[in-house]
């Protein structure tokens, strides 16, 4: 009986090894390929849309009706109003909100930036529409979202709204809507904008669905 060579086994297993790696790297690859983020998974529901259209998320509408950019901003519900002025520019985004559900008393308003840079509202104005302002059941509710933006970030920014009211963003109704704007906007003169305080319309339609 002739004797195996003694490195022949060994021979044998080294494709059977190449293989199982092979096998282990693609399983790894698909398993990446459809595994979900976590932000993904817990992250608001966001319903997208452009200046002018009505975006309905689960909870509520909106629609963006002007966007103005502006070197001052003066507050008319002051009995005395103060003219302030931004360190950048001013972004004033009207827009008229819906709640669809039930009221909602909180929501988180940013201004996103086409590299996902987001700007929280400005805190300065009384009459801009904030975080806290509440939005009644079918009554729209019309008025300001005002950011202070440096002139050298602004890049097609979109107005987010995410509802808060329920845990945080946690899957809450989000809004994005683009609002159409750019750098090149900001060539000439922007003057001043004066800043009504928000109003709720009884009796006006809404496009809210059903």
């Amino acid at each position: 009986m002739t004797p195996r060579p003694r490195g022949a086994s060994r021979s044998h297993r080294a494709p059977l090894r190449f293989l199982l790696c092979l096998v282990l790297v693609v399983a790894t690859l698909v398993l990446q390929r459809f595994q979900v983020a976590d932000h993904e998974v817990v992250g608001p529901i966001t319903s997208s849309g452009e200046h002018g259209e009505v975006v309905a998320t689960d909870e509520f509408t909106v629609e963006v009706t002007d966007v103005r950019l502006a070197d001052t901003v003066t507050d008319t519900a002051h009995l005395e109003p103060e003219t302030v002025e931004a360190n950048g520019v001013w972004v004033l985004v009207g827009a008229s909100v819906t709640a669809t559900r039930s009221p909602i008393r909180a929501t988180r308003v940013e201004l996103e930036m086409a590299d996902g840079t987001t700007y929280s509202e400005s805190t300065w104005f009384q009459s801009a529409i904030s975080g806290s302002t509440e939005f009644a059941t079918a009554l729209p509710t019309h008025g300001t979202f005002v950011f202070e933006v440096p002139e050298d970030r602004l890049d097609s920014p979109s107005l987010l709204l995410t509802h808060t009211d329920r845990g945080g963003a946690r899957l809450a109704a989000q809004a994005s809507v683009d609002l159409g704007i750019d750098a090149d906007d900001l060539e000439g003169e922007r003057g001043g904008a004066e800043l009504a305080e928000p109003e709720t319309r009884l009796g006006e339609s809404t496009d809210a669905p059903a």
